[in-house]
């Protein structure tokens, strides 16, 4: 194809070494902010909040648990020697544990304070429990519910780094250890941040390779020679290579989503060359050369078309308003593009290299079987549409089911260690998904801590922990009820607002005397017209977060709060639902203008609108199918789930095209629409059959993964493309069937 073949392939070699060191510097990258949504009123508020509370202290949390109870055996007396052994360490400034914890109350004699737990004297247990639990304020932060568990909360003098975490792990570990406690749950940030990175690092390597391995074992059944191997695999590393390495030029990394475009391009680069061979064989009784050209010929325009409808699927989630999307959407496309380029301008260079011989199918078995559904299709295409249609029916039965749902950290998996961690805060103590909300006086002139709104604020309090489902909260009434029990000798019915204004004014007063030692700033602003409360919940799913963030709405317009308050709800959790929400429908919009595009794509290829219409409904199938499935089995719309049909719909069409383009030729060579479908049914859908499995299998490699999305996405991808096959080798040629009136005779 080029007149100095062997300067072309040392430009290649050149570009590939480069691109390959480039490819081996590429980031690892977790930053959950990137999921917000960029230039969206809801994060400037967030920040806006952020700011205004600024009050940021290091610490990370410690779970223990006893199996049967912390009040059985040895286990506070082993906890307090811990504490000991924590407070120790250079980076901790302060451990607050139950076995340390004391409450303070007023005497006579000043204020004092005492243990709310005795450890060294187990005769107390009993009285020491219930005492604890009459504390609301304090119990939910640091016992578990069903008193098998305990938070300590290590506040350290700085931030942990990468040079201080795994020795501080280390040290925390073998602490746990030393004194027998069974399994100890270390949760802070950079420790999310270091799990969540190792396991990607780790997926990115392993996925990958095993994936490869099962394409090569299915290359060696189909073709059982090395050249039959080393050509479709030379074509695909290369594509993965420059594109890994485009990513790294491009100041990109690996993420949630971009640790897929390994697999999906080589997919599809696969699939541009298992459809070149197979057209190649059937020009064998040519001249090689002759038969590459003739190969190339028929082929380009349909590999053209099938990567610019597979890169304009995907390029269209670079219009997201998510960072990570918007990296996913372009370098997916890039990759396709040289894809596209390495199968039409290397690929020909690599077949006259090698013998036509290496390059056939072996065995005939698989012919047995195309003819048999060939058969089928003859003599009962009504059938297939009824069965086409008996499924389209139970799938709008599920599309009717269909909600937007999501999880906070469900792309774990629940045999990850940091996911078991998640799991034992999440059912023993207050939950993994935070509440923020914003509050702001009406009236300029008056204050967060005037009386009236102390109550309403109070009563608000009450609401979200009894109706709304939060297991801990935080306003500054808590700090004035504290206040108050302090003042009432400690008694736990004290903790109350106090009904006599002078004296709720002289607890506010206390205070803000003490607003540092308490940490006020990360609740109340200086000019005490703002305030927020925090809380957190147990994570039920974006659906059911917003039925009651609707319910709380309504208990608002009720209450008098809202006539003296601009009551606001804020948060990271609340961005991260509103991502969702937004990511879905921008998927879901950006697949529409996909189909649109490939069907207008097609009536320009096939000249006829009618044709165009009958080549897309056997891509549309596949994804009304995948939406009823994911409504049946309540996955629910989310980023994981709507992702794949984008992946699926552009990698689907392909065959499509394939079929369509074969089928196009063998009209213009003079056949028959009978002999046309039957000649394009024996040889492209051999290929669509290879295809389709080494792409299934391919997918199937994703199943393994401990990332939840990429688990789903290789679930939900591998199905769609069986319910394609389904299209395209039984529905897409009884409608031509039917639009060309053809009958078994024929």
């Amino acid at each position: 194809m080029f007149r100095q073949p062997r300067i072309f392939f040392f430009v290649i070699a050149l570009i590939t070494i480069v691109q390959g060191y480039f490819a081996t510097q590429l980031n690892y990258d977790y930053n959950i902010e990137q999921l917000f949504p960029k230039h969206d009123p809801e994060l400037a508020f967030y920040e806006e909040v952020k700011e205004k509370f600024a009050h940021h202290q290091d610490y990370l949390i410690l779970g223990l648990e006893n199996s049967e109870s912390i009040y059985q055996g040895d286990f506070l007396l082993r906890l307090d020697s811990l504490v000991g052994f924590l407070e120790q360490h250079a980076l901790v400034k302060e451990v607050n544990s139950p076995t340390n914890l004391r409450y303070h109350f007023r005497t006579p004699f000043g204020v004092q304070n005492s243990p709310f737990l005795h450890p060294h004297n187990a005769e107390r247990y009993v009285a020491d429990s219930a005492f604890l639990q009459a504390h609301p304020d304090v119990f939910p932060k640091f016992i578990s519910r069903q008193n098998d568990a305990v938070c300590v909360f290590l506040f350290l003098t700085e931030a942990l780094n990468d040079d201080t975490k795994d020795e501080f792990r280390d040290f925390i570990l073998k602490n746990t250890g030393q004194l027998g406690f069974e399994q100890a749950h270390l949760y802070a940030d950079i420790y999310a941040q270091d799990a969540y990175l190792k396991a990607l690092e780790a997926e990115m390597y392993w996925l990958s390779g095993l994936a490869i391995l099962l394409i090569l074992g299915i290359l060696f059944i189909s073709f059982r020679s090395v050249a039959g191997i080393l050509v479709p695999i030379f074509i695909v590393a290369l594509t993965i290579i420059w594109t890994m390495g485009t990513i790294a030029l491009l100041g990109g990394s690996i993420n949630m989503m971009t640790v897929l475009i390994p697999t999906i391009v080589a997919i599809i680069s696969l699939s541009d060359v298992i459809h070149v061979i197979n057209r190649f064989n059937d020009h064998r009784e040519l001249a090689k050369e002759e038969a590459i050209r003739f190969t190339f010929r028929e082929m380009r325009s349909a590999i053209l078309m099938t990567s610019l409808t597979t890169g304009l699927g995907f390029a269209t989630l670079a219009y997201s308003s998510l960072q990570p999307f918007i990296e996913f959407g372009i370098f997916t496309t890039i990759g396709v593009a040289y894809a596209y380029l390495f199968a039409i301008y290397l690929l020909p260079g690599l077949l006259n290299r090698v013998s036509s011989e290496a390059l056939s199918w072996k065995g005939n078995r698989s012919n047995l079987q195309i003819a048999a559904v060939y058969q089928f299709l003859m003599k009962q295409p009504r059938l297939v549409l009824g069965i086409t249609v008996g499924l389209l029916l139970l799938s709008l039965a599920g599309i009717s089911k269909l909600q937007i749902n999501a999880y906070l950290y469900e792309e774990l998996s629940a045999k990850d260690d940091f996911s078991k961690t998640l799991q034992f805060f999440e059912t023993r103590f207050s939950g993994i998904r935070t509440f923020s909300m914003h509050l702001e006086v009406a009236d300029t002139t008056s204050s967060i801590l005037a009386p009236e709104i102390l109550q309403e604020i109070d009563q608000l309090e009450s609401y979200l922990l009894e109706d709304y489902g939060l297991r801990d909260v935080y306003t500054i009434a808590t700090q004035i009820k504290r206040a108050n029990r302090l003042h009432r000798q400690g008694q736990p019915e004290a903790y109350i607002l106090p009904k006599d204004p002078g004296f709720l004014a002289y607890l506010v007063g206390k205070v803000l005397v003490a607003r540092e030692d308490l940490g006020l700033q990360s609740i109340l602003t200086a000019d005490h017209r703002a305030t927020r409360i925090t809380g957190k919940m147990e994570d039920r799913g974006s659906a059911a977060v917003q039925e009651l963030n609707r319910k709380l709405a309504a208990y608002l317009e009720r209450s008098s709060a809202q006539e003296l308050l601009n009551i606001r709800l804020t948060g990271n959790t609340i961005l991260l639902d509103k991502s969702n929400h937004i990511i879905t429908y921008n998927l879901l919009y950006s697949l529409i203008f996909a189909v649109a595009v490939v069907s207008l794509l097609m009536g320009w290829m096939y000249r006829s609108v009618r044709i165009s219409l009958l080549a897309i409904l056997p891509n549309l199938l596949p994804l009304l199918l995948m939406l009823g499935l994911i409504g049946w089995t309540g996955m629910g719309l989310k980023m994981s789930t709507v992702i794949v049909f984008t992946i699926a719909f552009g990698i689907a069409v392909d065959d499509t095209i394939h079929f369509m383009s074969r089928f196009k030729n063998e009209l213009a060579a003079g056949h028959s629409p009978a002999l046309a479908i039957a000649n394009t049914y024996f040889s492209t859908g051999k290929a669509i059959v290879i295809t389709s499995i080494i792409l299934v299998l391919g997918f199937s490699v994703l199943l393994l993964s401990s990332f939840q999305t990429t688990f789903t996405t290789g679930l939900l991808v591998s199905l769609a493309l069986l319910f394609a096959l389904f299209a395209d080798l039984l529905l897409l040629p009884v409608l031509l069937i039917f639009y060309y009136g053809i009958d078994n005779k024929d």
